[in-house]
């Protein structure tokens, strides 16, 4: 039930964020894709002659193909107890070969939030994120992942993130209580 209510919170966030005003974006907030449809916007195409059309037209050989956009995942940290996030639901760029650790330990290193692991390879395993460690609270107690709310028979150095993935880290107390 816990879980089930964390997960229609973040799915609120999400439709929140996407009614935010985008007239005033700039391009650094924009993919290549809305970059390209701003610049050739209808204002700009109703003011050009026939020598500037041919030059967008040779444009739109730069827009990108449908292969080069960007994969993209969802990230988040929390305490399944205290129902608190250390990282809330986040946008991550997937890089090849990303795995659910490999990008837990790059947002935690780019937000400079202390992490540590345990193990190493593909078993290497979460010890503890923002100083708050395994058996912390109790015996039972640790840092367990879902993708997509499922939690994987695999470890986190094994599991590869595609895009569209929700990946959840939360902090349990009780093993026998992780669903």
């Amino acid at each position: 039930m816990k879980r089930l209510l964390c997960v229609i919170f973040v799915l609120c966030l999400i439709v929140t964020g996407c009614g935010e005003n985008t007239a005033n974006t700039d391009e650094s907030t924009l993919g290549p894709l809305e970059t390209a449809f701003e610049e050739n916007s209808d204002e700009t195409l109703a003011h050009q002659t026939g020598e500037d059309v041919k030059e967008n037209t040779d444009k739109a050989d730069e827009i990108p193909k449908e292969k080069d956009f960007i994969d993209r995942a969802y990230f988040s940290v929390s305490l399944a107890e205290e129902k608190e996030f250390i990282l809330d639901l986040t946008m991550v760029e997937l890089k090849e070969n990303d795995t659910a650790l490999g990008i837990l330990k790059r947002l935690m290193k780019e937000r400079k939030i202390p992490m540590e692991t345990g193990g190493s390879g593909d078993l290497e395993y979460v010890k503890g994120i923002d100083n708050i460690y395994e058996f912390d609270a109790g015996p039972q107690s640790g840092w367990v992942f879902y993708v997509n709310n499922e939690m994987p028979s695999e470890s986190a150095g094994k599991i590869k993130v595609k895009d569209g993935d929700m990946v959840d880290w939360v902090y349990i107390t009780n093993w026998s209580e992780k669903e």
